[in-house]
């Protein structure tokens, strides 16, 4: 906690390229929902079905999900999301 700006996630010591900070979860949201107010940053939309179908869904960490929810914005980033997908990719339920 830092005092006047709330919870973060801070590095002790210096990450290289490619390492893997952590796995964002929670509660996986349909598409069209929306975040209002102080829900509005607490979210994050991801791909799903067929890579070519344009669907989004949404994480949203408000109120559960890993230690990675407390990763911040900085205009400034040295890190990135990426989104991935565990499983069969050529998988598509009917």
């Amino acid at each position: 906690m830092v005092e006047g700006k709330g919870i973060g996630v801070f590095s002790k010591v210096r990450l290289g390229p490619n390492v893997v900070i952590g796995e964002l979860t929670g509660p996986l949201e349909p598409p069209g929902s929306v975040f209002e107010g102080s829900r509005g940053g607490y979210h994050c939309e991801i791909a799903i079905g067929p890579s070519s179908s344009g669907v989004n869904a949404y994480i949203d960490t408000f109120e559960v999900g890993s230690l990675a929810r407390f990763i911040n914005h900085s205009c400034d980033a040295t890190a990135e999301f990426q989104q991935t997908r565990g499983g069969r990719p050529d998988f598509v339920s009917s």
